[in-house]
Order: C-alpha cells, then sequence, then structure tokens
C-alpha cells in the first residue's frame, strides 16, 4: 500500500517492473531518443506509474549522477547504470516520497534480478543503494560541492546562461523548474466556459482554479479520459504559461 494508504494502489503494477520500464526509458533518453515518443510504446496501464517515476528521476537526475560517481567510480554497464542512477534519483529526491527508501531499494534490485540485461549487476546495485541509505547525508554533500550539474540538475551551460541572462532571478526560475508542472486545462471558448468547466469539474470530484484567460489548473492531475468535456473537445490539456504566448505576440511583444 502506498504510504497514503491509498487502497488502489494494491492493484497498480508491481514497482520493481515500472522500475526497469523507467531505466530502459531514461537510457533512451540519454541515447537521444524522444521521451514522448517512448512513453507511447509503455502498456497503457504501467504508462502512469512509469511516467511519474520518470519524470521525478529527471528532475533530480543531475545530483544522481553524481552520487553514481562516487558510489561506483567505473561506470557499470549501460542499462545498470540507468536503473542505479533511476533509484538514485528517486531517493535522493525532495519531491514528497513516493515510496519508502527500502522499499525502493528492495524493488530496484528485484528490477535487475528479473531482468536477464541486468541480473549479473544486482548484487552491486544492492551494495551502492543500501550505502547511499547508510552514508545519505555525507555523500550528498560531497556531490553537491561545486557541481552545478549535481545543485541544481540542469546542464552547467544552461545555469551559467541563467545566470548571465537573469543575475537576481536565476536561482528562483531554477527552483520553480524543479516542480512537479500543473495539470493546465484550455477551454474551448467557442464551446464552454472557464465557470462552466469549472463546475463540471467539481461535480466530478475535481478541484481547479481559474488561471489567466481561458485556463484552468486542477488541484492534482488526472487521466485526460477522466475530464469532462475532454473527448467532445470543449477542453484540451495546455500549460497556462503557454496559453499566453499568443496573445502577448498579437500585442506586439
Amino acid at each position: 500500500m502506498s504510504p497514503s494508504g491509498d487502497r488502489s494502489t494494491l492493484h497498480a503494477p508491481p514497482l520493481w517492473r515500472q522500475l526497469q520500464l523507467a531505466a530502459r526509458l531514461l537510457r533512451g533518453v540519454q541515447s537521444g531518443h524522444s521521451l514522448t515518443a517512448q512513453l507511447q510504446d509503455v502498456d497503457g496501464a504501467m504508462r502512469p506509474g512509469v511516467q511519474a517515476l520518470v519524470f521525478r528521476a529527471l528532475r533530480w537526475w543531475g545530483l544522481a549522477r553524481a552520487l553514481r560517481s562516487q558510489l561506483a567510480p567505473r561506470s557499470p554497464a549501460a542499462l545498470p547504470d540507468a536503473l542505479l542512477c533511476t533509484a538514485l534519483g528517486l531517493l535522493s529526491s525532495q519531491d514528497p516520497p513516493a515510496y519508502a527508501p527500502f522499499t525502493l531499494v528492495d524493488q530496484a534490485v528485484e528490477a535487475a534480478k528479473r531482468d536477464p540485461a541486468m541480473r549479473s549487476s544486482a548484487a552491486f546495485l544492492n551494495a551502492c543503494l543500501r550505502r547511499f541509505l547508510r552514508e545519505r547525508e555525507p555523500l550528498l554533500r560531497q556531490a553537491l560541492h561545486g557541481d552545478l550539474a549535481a545543485r541544481w540538475n540542469h546542464p552547467p551551460w544552461w545555469v551559467e546562461r541563467l545566470q548571465s541572462d537573469h543575475p537576481t532571478a536565476w536561482a528562483a526560475i531554477l527552483a520553480s523548474a524543479q516542480q512537479p508542472a500543473p495539470m493546465d486545462l484550455r477551454v474551448n471558448t467557442a464551446r464552454s466556459t472557464v465557470d462552466a468547466l469549472r463546475q463540471r469539474l467539481s461535480a466530478a470530484g475535481m478541484q481547479s482554479t481559474a488561471c489567466t484567460g481561458a485556463a484552468v489548473r486542477l488541484a492534482r492531475p488526472r487521466p485526460v479520459q477522466e475530464i469532462p468535456g475532454f473527448a467532445a473537445g470543449e477542453v484540451s490539456v495546455q500549460s497556462a504559461a503557454a496559453q499566453l504566448a499568443a496573445p502577448l505576440l498579437l500585442r506586439g511583444l
């Protein structure tokens, strides 16, 4: 059961299987493949959980890579390395924990054991991850010391560019980028209104707030098929910030 006690997770796909798929997707990203395209090939029942793990791990990927360099100076094979960094990203994440640390370690090792391509690395992964749990604070301090990618989880060239272009706001910009993206909706104003959509969302048990223009933000992301009016084209998914782009351009900005 999840930390929140949600009984629906009793029927969720096993975490070890989700970690296997997450590691393969992240390995693909490192090889230059689109994450969006790869996610389309994941079974529908597995996709939400795998996507959540991948997004969370990616937000802390710079730190995870720095930690892996301490725990294993010689890089393991590509796929076990991706699984190790996935687990380290999840364990070092400052997001609210989705799983207890020992559960993550146990299931990451199980993921390696059950995959022929990673089975021989299971003991290695177990040793690295359990060492991280024992020595978490000193390992984190060392990883963060003088390493821009580990500190900000963005490429150093991008951190330096922001520092140059936004000398007073660069840290706030990077900190904001580390937050999980909200789920914003765009109301098709030719067919509905913001108030009408919010009433329908409320009736369906979904809390929301009105943003600028035709944007509505859900308090908690939901599958699009559950959103009233989505199938009928009355609403679509689009960032509230992105919805400002066209009006600003039309105003000459």
